[in-house]
């Protein structure tokens, strides 16, 4: 009697040895899906950091030549009425002489 039941409980044990078994290649095979879209999701990180320096580095560049725009605007604005103040004076003095050659 004792041997027999010391037989079913040897298979009880085996049969639960058989279903954690099965149990760990589950998980083991879950495990792989997910370390391998862990190492896809780290390396689109990667790339979209990437992508983000250079759209940092093109912002930068683009800032630099907004401000360059700007300061060369300011300084055509600055030639400009230079030149209307020229073209004035030049005007003015034209008319001078002009009358004065009439007198």
């Amino acid at each position: 009697q004792e041997k027999m039941e010391m037989i079913e409980e040897r298979e009880r044990f085996r049969q639960e040895l058989l279903a954690r078994a099965e149990d760990i290649g589950e998980i083991e095979s879950r495990m792989k899906e997910l370390e391998e879209a862990v190492g896809n999701e780290r390396s689109r990180n990667s790339d979209l950091s990437t992508e983000l320096e250079q759209s940092n580095e093109k912002l930068a560049r683009a800032k630099a030549e907004a401000r360059q725009t700007k300061d060369e605007l300011k300084r055509l604005r600055k030639d400009l009425l230079r030149a209307k103040e020229d073209m004035q004076r030049i005007r003015q003095n034209s008319t001078s002489q002009v009358e004065l050659e009439e007198l």
